[in-house]
């Protein structure tokens, strides 16, 4: 059995809180506890930290001196000094620990989710995002690369935003939806790669959500579908081009990656009513 105890913690910014991830498991399907293991012979067990245990299949039995409790395709959360046995039925479980500190002087949040967690176990349905995102995050925490390790810190940020958007009234706490993140995500990797071809696929791996997802916020956000938010930024950008530039129209064309100078121009004028080259010369003569 292998596990990723030495591995660095991470260190997640969530609004103005900061949560301090402590891996402590493998890849569910490559099994985290033996499941013959007789826990209730052994002592409980407790924590300094919060234990949260992602049950991605078969059944995890959670053993205190008041109560049992299990739990299929669930979240449970384990508040810290609470004695426990954990007792998983199959393979399919992994385990992180963490804590919430303080980011910045306004210490709301972070009173609110210690108070929350710290009452008991809590427990939350197991999406299949969050499904998603916890096996990406454990092979990407066994690779142990650069690249790999950003690609954790960001998993490990979808998945507490995730978490955190199921307490109750968090959302009035203002800047914890996870879609208002998960726009800004979108709208940088859109940004950052306008002079490129920007399909749905490669937006939806950048901020590892489906191509479902992805076009269903876009679309509430903006109304429309992908391909014409790219258009519309790429216009955006050619306007400033036209207005600041002395760029011929093919060049402004291919810069933002917009095709033939026709296709460009039929674009340009359906967007703002009038031709780019009438639209240069519209702001020179305002000059």
């Amino acid at each position: 059995m292998e596990y990723l105890k030495n591995k660095p913690s991470i260190t997640v910014r969530i609004s103005d809180m900061k949560l301090k991830i402590i891996r402590f498991g493998i890849a569910p399907e490559m099994g985290f506890w033996p499941v013959d293991r007789d826990m209730t012979k052994e002592p409980g067990h407790t924590h300094l930290s919060y234990e949260a245990i992602f049950v991605t299949q078969g059944e995890l039995e959670v053993r205190t001196h008041e109560k049992n409790m299990k739990f299929e395709r669930k979240i449970v959360i384990i508040p810290p000094n609470l004695s426990h046995y954990t007792v998983p039925r199959q393979d399919g479980c992994f385990c992180v620990l963490f804590k919430i500190e303080n980011s910045k002087h306004d210490n709301s949040k972070v009173e609110y989710l210690n108070n929350y967690f710290s009452r008991d176990i809590s427990a939350f349905e197991l999406s299949d995002d969050i499904d998603y995102y916890i096996r990406a995050f454990a092979r990407k925490s066994k690779e142990g690369t650069p690249s790999a390790e950003k690609d954790a810190a960001l998993l490990a940020e979808l998945i507490f935003r995730e978490i955190i958007s199921f307490i109750p009234a968090i959302d009035t706490l203002d800047d914890f939806k996870h879609e208002s993140w998960c726009i800004g995500a979108i709208e940088n990797y859109i940004n950052s790669h306008l002079r490129e071809k920007i399909t749905l696929s490669d937006v939806a791996k950048h901020v590892y959500m489906s191509n479902k997802q992805v076009s269903r916020i876009i679309m509430r956000e903006y109304g429309v579908t992908l391909s014409e938010l790219v258009i519309q930024k790429k216009l955006h950008v050619a306007r400033a081009l036209l207005k600041n530039t002395d760029m011929k129209i093919k060049e402004v064309a291919a810069e933002v990656n917009l095709g033939i100078e026709n296709y460009f121009y039929t674009m340009f004028k359906k967007r703002y009513g009038i031709s780019p080259l009438e639209y240069r010369k519209k702001c020179r003569d305002e000059n």
